[in-house]
Order: C-alpha cells, then structure tokens, then sequence
C-alpha cells in the first residue's frame, strides 16, 4: 500500500493555503457528517458481494477544471455525458471488479450505457458494475449490480451504513480525489512506519487535492479501534518519512477522539524542462587509467554562463567559463573524477530562475573496468575489478537474474558490492553462486537525489549456451534456422551437440541428418504444424541445457479498414487457415481490451473478414495466436493527420 496517495485523477486548484508551522493537537470528535453528494454517490456500494468486502474505494469530486481530472472525464465519455456533468464519483474495487456509482446534475435519458457493464439510472444517478476477464475484457458484473440495488433498498447493506465511514471520510471529502480503505491490506506495513500498530487501525482514508501549480495537499486519516491506541508520533513518523521538511509550507498531525489526522501541503520543487532548454547535449567519455572525465559537447551554441557541471551534485572548480564564452559544436572540458561518479551539466535559463535542465547526466564507466569468468561445474561466476584507480563501492551492486530459453529472466536476487568490500581495488573479486547456464548478471551504479534516482549498468555478463536458432514458417513448411553462435557462449559446440524436440520429443528429422558442420543461415525442415513447440537443446555437458524455445505460429497477414460507423473491419490478406478460437485480437496501447476473431471450431481462410468495436485510442491491431504471448499478425491505424 502506497502512503502517498495516487495523484493521477486529482488536478484542481484550490488557493486557500497559509503556512503552518507542524502542530500536534487533541480535540474531541464531533459528530462527523458528510455532504450531501458523497453520501448519494456512496449509498449503491455494496458492504459485501457474495462475502467478499472492497479492498478500497475511489471517492473523486471534478473542480472548475473539471476536463483536467482523468477518473471522471473518461466515465463521463463512457456513458456520453460531458466531464461537468459529473459532480461526485464513488467506485468500490473488489480485485477486478467494481461497483460505481457517478451524481450529477443529467436526465437518465441522456445516458449511453456501454454494452460491457450492468448499469441503472435515475436522473442525477448512475449505478454501474462491471468485471475485468481473465483475457483483459470486460463484461457487466451482475452480482455487484444485484449488491448495489440491495444497498439502495436497505438501510445497512451499505457501505455507507458501516461502522466508522463518516468518520474516516469526513477529513478528506473536501478534496478532489480520496482512496478509503475499510481495512488495510496486509502489505501495508511495507509502506507505512515501523511505529505503527497497524492491527489497532480499523480503516484509513487518503486524499489529495492541487493547490497551484506545483503544490499539493495530501491528508491521511487512520481510525484506531479506540482512543488510547491513537499514535500521532507513528504520524509524524509518516510525515517525516514521506516528505521533506523543505518542500512543505503547511504540516500537522492531531489526535480527533479516535482518529489520527496527519496533513501536509507540499510544494513539488521545478522539475528539468526539457522544452525551455537549448537543443544541445553533452557527452561523457571516460579515461579510466587517468580518471579524467571529458565533456564533449553537441548541438547548437549555449553561452557558457548558463552552464554549471556538477559531480555527485555539487559545483566543481572547473567550469565552462574557464575556457569559453560560448559552447560550440565539439568543445570540451576535462575534469578528474573517480570511477562511478554521476556527472551532470546543469542549464539555467538567464531569465528565470526556475527552469533548468541538465543537459549532461553521465555516471563515469568505461570497457574494462571489470571482466567475468564461469565454473559450469561450480555454478559461479566471478567479477574481476580491473581498474588502475580505487573505486567506493557503496554505489554498485550486482544483479543476477536466471535465464530461461529466448533470453527471458525469472528470479532475480541483488548483491550490494559494498557487502564484499568497502573499496574496490584493482584484482578484487565478487563471486556471485548459483550462476548456471543462460544466467546473466549487471553490474549497477545507482545514485539517489533529494525526490530522484538515476542506475546505470557500468557492466554485463551472459553464460550464453551456444547457438543461436529461430523457427519460421514460410508456405505451409515449418524451418529451424541456425544463426551462428551467442557472443557470450560459454562452450564450444559441435553440430552432433543439438538436439531438436517437437512437443517434448525427439524430431525425426535432427541436424546431424542433414549437415557434418553449422555456419550461419543453414535450415533444418521439421514436420511441425502450428500449435507445435520446438525446442533446441544443447547436450555437450553433464546436462541438456535449453537454447531455444519457439512455438509455430501459422503464417496470416492481417488488413484493417475503419468502417463508416467507426468500427474495424479485420481480413486475413494470406497465408494458412485458422482456429478462429486460437486468435485474440489486442488493440495497443491498451493493455485490457481484447477480443476474439470467433468461436472456436470456425476456420479463418485468406479473405474471410471480421468488423469489432475497438476503443478510440487505438493505433495498432494485434492479432495473438493460442495461449502463448506469440503475435501472428498487427497493423497499423492510418492517424487523422496522415
């Protein structure tokens, strides 16, 4: 759980801020009360649907803004109303499903209901409840729409009804966008300070609202099961763990009978400006044996006193100025660093002190600096510092991922260099076990800011098994083609070393049939149809170890026509027949909807076409094959400026 709250869908503006200095008070709770539009939107949600409570709730309120908030512009086009339609949002999430409920100021009869989701009206009330499929689509949530009528025949069915809700809402309804939480999830502890006893707190509230420009309001409110257990230091704890006391112009943690109100106004310091800034850019290249970094610049002329080079973020005596007036296309600067050293070229704009940019950010690194060795049979590689200069090592850390054939990564663990040694020197060792073929592992340097981090890989190494080989599908014939061998392998191998299987058998056809010897580009025919994986093992050592693993997809060309009323009207242009239930249709950039090209058992010849609704946004059609992440076909969407 995040203890700051979730900004995206809150962008108003409310100028009503003075500077406090941080207080900690103890009042008496009043009778908590909650306007009249957030106990609308709230009465539909369901306390319950078939036993299972929310794991929270999205309360939103629109500003004079109100085409600027995210949440309820995009409900307001889904169901055609216009965003200052939409006065109060309230959506209870149960995992991936949701009950929503949107007041305002429509008639019913102005609502658009999508085909996608259980939806009731009333004039100023729309109650809608939907699930997300395990295949990303969505479809209408009945049970959550049966709860939510429960709810608004029923005094306490509700979630407005429970024990404490007012409470916990009411500090928080004034601002544009709170997250309640009935009960805090049981990874809340990662997010929140040690000090708190989360197993006293009965629900919590975060908001959030814009103040100007830069600067937020941020509230949190935790109810406590009773006022003895109230811990406002675990507050101020949050507080101070969550922000920096220079970037705040208002604070405040109070004790309020049973509840703990901790609230922050915080100004978010300007950010690089990348649109002010000059076209121009400056490079790092590194001499390790001198330990002398030089800036080389590129791009258009910058004067030399809107430049400041900084080296792990301070100012350094050597400058711009030093040498030029104007910075031209190809000048350089030399400065002594040490290895692993983040430099950066900060531009300030001469007429406001405001915007900036950096121009450079490099963290100092060259070849050479380490090398790797493997022990197949003692599963460990060791990483050699070879650098002429010490290195602090507190920056660096190795990362050690497990290989799995096609170069994918599963477990992954970190090994911080400084757990090895204090400074690197040159012949320093760090040896990483449990590093198996197809393993790989970085060597990275992060450095950290104030609010930014920035890590770079200064080192990689692979035990690449050897070969490298493709499966292709070209006029009803299945090929596995050799492409010669990894640049990393770590073993030689001979041709009678790979071994083909189809579906987890040997194939009848294998490479020592056909070749004495591999080069590049030579193909093997397999009697494989698509649907079929083929799999290349490497048998040279004591065990087979997976080179590759590809499935056969069948060869589809895919065409998209937009339709006179805005759909899309899919063709397979050529290639194979196909299972209409084996290809799911992907529209990018959403990651969520999808939809099938037909029922299974239905063959898709060249020629034969489909026509889907497909959301507004979409630029390219992907057509998925089967169960696997393998995509047969995609094509692009003509843009309304081509």
């Amino acid at each position: 759980m995040s203890t700051a709250p979730d900004d995206r869908a809150a962008d108003d503006t409310d100028t009503d801020t003075e500077t406090d200095t941080e207080t900690t008070t103890t009042t008496e709770e009043d009778d908590p009360s909650l306007p009249d539009d957030v106990l609308r939107a709230i009465e539909p949600l369901p306390a319950t649907v078939d036993g299972d409570s929310p794991d929270r709730v999205v309360i939103s309120s629109p500003s004079g803004d109100a085409a600027r908030i995210g949440y309820p512009r995009d409900l307001a086009d889904q169901f055609g109303l216009g965003p200052s339609d939409i006065d109060r949002s309230a959506s209870a999430v149960f995992g991936g499903r949701n009950v929503s409920c949107f007041v305002g100021s429509f008639d019913a009869g102005a609502v658009e209901a999508p085909e996608n989701v259980a939806v009731t009206t009333d004039d100023g009330r729309i109650v809608a409840a939907r699930a997300t499929n395990d295949d990303g689509s969505h479809s209408a949530w009945t049970a959550g729409m049966d709860a939510a009528e429960a709810a608004m025949d029923s005094d306490d069915a509700g979630l407005a009804a429970a024990d404490g809700v007012e409470a916990v809402l009411s500090p928080v309804v004034d601002e544009t966008w709170a997250n309640y939480l009935p009960v805090l999830p049981d990874d809340s502890g990662n997010s929140l300070p040690e000090e708190l006893d989360t197993d006293t707190v009965e629900a919590a509230a975060f908001g959030s609202s814009r103040v100007a420009e830069r600067t937020r309001r941020y509230t949190y409110v935790f109810l406590f099961e009773d006022e003895s257990a109230v811990d406002t230091a675990a507050l101020e704890s949050l507080v101070d763990g969550t922000w920096s006391d220079e970037n705040l112009s208002e604070r405040s943690v109070e004790r309020d009978g049973r509840r703990g109100i901790a609230s922050v106004v915080y100004e978010r310091p300007p950010q690089p400006d990348r649109e002010a800034s000059p076209d121009a850019r400056f490079h790092v290249e590194y001499d390790v044996e001198a330990s002398e970094a030089t800036l080389v610049h590129s791009g258009e002329d910058v004067p030399a006193d809107t430049l400041t080079v900084l080296v792990e973020g301070e100012s350094t005596a050597t400058q711009w100025t030093d040498q030029y007036d104007t910075v031209t296309e190809g000048d350089e600067l030399s400065l002594s660093v040490d290895p692993f050293t983040l430099v950066r070229v900060r531009w300030d704009d001469p007429e406001d002190e405001e915007t900036f940019d950096y121009l450079g950010n490099e963290i100092t690194t060259a070849p050479g600096l380490f090398e790797a060795s493997f022990d197949r049979s003692a599963e460990r590689a060791t990483i050699t510092y070879r650098g002429e200069q010490p290195a602090d090592a507190e920056a660096l850390s190795v990362r050690h991922r497990s290989g799995e054939p096609n170069g994918e990564s599963t477990e992954r663990r970190e090994i911080p260099v400084s757990e090895r040694h204090d400074r690197l020197t040159k012949g320093d060792e760090i040896v990483v076990d449990g590093f198996t073929m197809g393993d790989r592992l970085h060597v990275v340097c992060e450095v950290e800011g104030d609010n930014w981090s920035m890590a770079s890989s200064v080192f990689h190494f692979s035990a690449s098994p050897p070969g490298h080989f493709t499966v292709v599908r070209e006029d009803g014939t299945t090929e596995l083609v050799y492409y010669g061998q990894h640049d990393n392998a770590v073993a030689e191998a001979a041709v009678g070393d790979f071994r083909v299987l189809i579906n987890g058998d040997p194939a009848p056809t294998q490479w020592t049939d056909e070749y004495d010897e591999l080069v590049d580009e030579e193909r093997l025919e397999l009697s494989a149809e698509p649907g079929d994986t083929v799999t290349v093992e490497w048998t040279g050592g004591e065990e087979p170890v997976t080179v590759s693993e590809d499935l056969v997809v069948p060869e589809f060309e895919l065409s998209v026509a937009e339709t006179d009323d805005g759909r899309l009207k899919l063709t397979h242009g050529g290639g194979e027949a196909v299972d209409a239930g084996k290809l799911t249709i992907r529209f990018a950039p959403s990651d969520s909807d999808t939809t099938t090209w037909g029922g299974s058992g239905t063959t898709v010849e060249p020629g034969d076409s489909t026509t889907v609704d497909a959301p507004a946004e979409t630029r390219y059609v992907l057509i998925k094959y089967g169960d696997s992440d393998y995509h047969v076909a995609h094509a692009e969407l003509e843009s309304d400026d081509e």
